[in-house]
């Protein structure tokens, strides 16, 4: 397919190619020198094609939040499947062994009655369900320790399913703009995990998977321990841009934007003066990011100088501008959004459009929108 940007129909979900070739290339020239592997996140952009260039620089397999997603991934072709929730509930459980029998997927557990309940509709099937267990990091998961030992014990013992190893996500550092206080925080919750790690190997119990970190952390996790077997970026493909201000984010580049065009130019009433409105909302793009970064983290306005963004509603954006970009802005003028989430907007478009410059080189359908079961 080919054409161009000003060419297609808005509000447009658009990436830029050279920008996400080039966040590919970082992790993969720097992972290319740790022993620790890449196991990208799929939440972010919920496309396979993307997945199948992040495995052909060097991902040993991706990481789901749903087993929703992991069906459409693994249908797709992909491995290595992780996911990084707990799978509870009959209807989801069936869900799960039935992949579980054609696909190369492993799932979170944190609790012994789940771990039973997976085990009894698995234990009849030629292919046990795999498990790791889900290390608390400040949401769900088994306290570091003994807990966790208990659990890869129990594991072992029943039938139908298999020990894989354990993983984390740690939600002391997402907003930690400070690359120092960053690293302390997420080293010290990883020793829990490690140790969680040694106590089991202990107990006589093999771990293969130790599956830790995210974007964040890109150049902390895997220099912690030479044990962690893998990291879980997501945002890095794409960059928000609050999260590209964060100290050792700045490498990545932006590469997602909506694209919006002006329809009203008759905003500017009263005490608020030079403002456009055009036809991207919060059911175009997302802006959730606000309090976490503890900035104004609306979608940020790419090529006017001053622009701010002071208003979004389900479909409309208002724009502020100085004196100068209001008179040369006109009706039907297209802007574009950089998103302060990338992962949730992502979640708002049936597709991608994706660009070389300003011309069209591929439309890529979000295979995994709306994977929400």
């Amino acid at each position: 397919m080919s054409g161009m940007k000003s060419n297609l129909d808005t509000p447009a979900l658009l990436i830029d190619l050279d920008a996400m070739e080039h966040n590919i290339r970082k992790m993969e020239e720097y992972y290319g020198g740790m022993k620790a592997n890449l196991r990208p996140h799929m939440k972010t952009h919920k496309t396979p094609i993307i997945t199948h260039k992040q495995i052909e620089a060097g991902a040993i397999g991706v990481t789901c939040q749903k087993l929703e997603e992991a069906e459409i991934f693994a249908r797709a072709g992909i491995g290595g499947i992780l996911v990084t929730n707990q799978i509870v509930g009959e209807r989801k459980i069936a869900r799960l062994v039935d992949l579980s029998q054609w696909a190369d997927v492993t799932v979170g557990v944190d609790d012994l009655e789940n771990v039973r309940a997976i085990s009894r509709a698995a234990r009849d099937v030629a292919k046990p369900v795999n498990l790791a267990i889900e290390i608390y990091m400040g949401r769900c998961g088994v306290e570091p320790g003994a807990a966790v030992v208990e659990m890869a014990r129990e594991i072992v013992s029943l039938p139908g399913i298999c020990f894989k190893g354990i993983w984390s996500h740690d939600l002391s550092t997402p907003d930690v703009v400070d690359f120092a206080e960053r690293k302390i925080r997420h080293e010290a919750a990883l020793e829990g995990v490690i140790n969680s790690k040694h106590m089991i190997e202990a107990a006589g119990i093999e771990v293969e998977i130790v599956s830790c970190g995210y974007s964040a952390t890109w150049n902390i996790t895997p220099e912690f321990s030479p044990e962690i077997t893998d990291v879980q970026v997501g945002s890095y493909i794409f960059m928000d841009w609050p999260y590209q201000q964060m100290e050792g984010m700045e490498e990545f580049r932006c590469a997602l934007s909506v694209l919006t065009t002006v329809v009203s130019k008759n905003a500017s009433k009263g005490d608020r003066k030079n403002v456009v409105i055009t036809d991207c909302g919060i059911k175009s793009i997302a802006s959730e990011h606000t309090a976490n970064y503890g900035i104004n983290a609306f979608p940020k306005v790419k090529g006017i100088p001053g622009a701010e963004m002071i208003a979004l509603s389900e479909e409309h954006a208002l724009i502020q501008l100085d004196e100068e970009a209001f008179q040369r802005v006109k009706l039907g003028d297209q802007l574009e959004f950089a998103p302060p989430h990338c992962c949730s907007t992502c979640n708002l478009h049936d597709k991608f459009y994706a660009l070389r410059g300003d011309r069209v080189e591929a439309i890529w359908p979000i295979a995994a929108r709306g994977a929400a079961t």
